[in-house]
């Protein structure tokens, strides 16, 4: 290879790796959202769930993509199946059945649970306290009667 041609080809990959490496970074995590009723019935629990994302600097069409699920009992596995194939980041579930479902499909993304009535272990969520393991966080109550 002749000199010219290597710094040719040696300065335009210089100058193409600039335009690479800001393409990788355009792809915005994605949230995907498991939630039995639309957004409107609670405003003031997504209102808090926004605020949150905008508290770390997240915005909703501006740094981050929502993939929203309404489900009924019905059509949930394939909800959260969907979910997992369009590979988002994260999956919040936010009632006690779309826990159960996130957790059937996946054990690589993270799934952001609320769950007010399961046992962790009992369902096998977690290992154990000390050491959770596994791809699951949120909060959880159990209120054995």
């Amino acid at each position: 290879m002749r000199r010219r041609d290597f710094i040719t080809l040696a300065g335009g990959a210089v100058a193409a790796w600039p335009l690479a490496a800001r393409a990788e970074q355009s792809a915005i995590p994605v949230v995907g959202i498991l939630n039995p009723v639309p957004e409107a019935v609670v405003p003031h629990l997504f209102a808090a769930f926004w605020r949150g994302l905008a508290d770390t600097g997240y915005v909703a069409g501006n740094n981050l993509a929502i993939e929203y699920r309404i489900f009924t009992p019905e059509v949930l596995p394939e909800a959260a199946v969907d979910l997992v194939r369009r590979n988002v980041n994260v999956i919040f579930a936010a009632v006690p059945d779309a826990v159960a479902a996130a957790r059937k499909v996946t054990i690589s993304i993270p799934i952001v649970a609320l769950d007010l009535e399961s046992d962790t272990l009992e369902k096998g969520y977690v290992k154990n306290f000390a050491r959770p393991g596994g791809n699951m966080t949120g909060m959880f109550l159990d209120l054995p009667e």
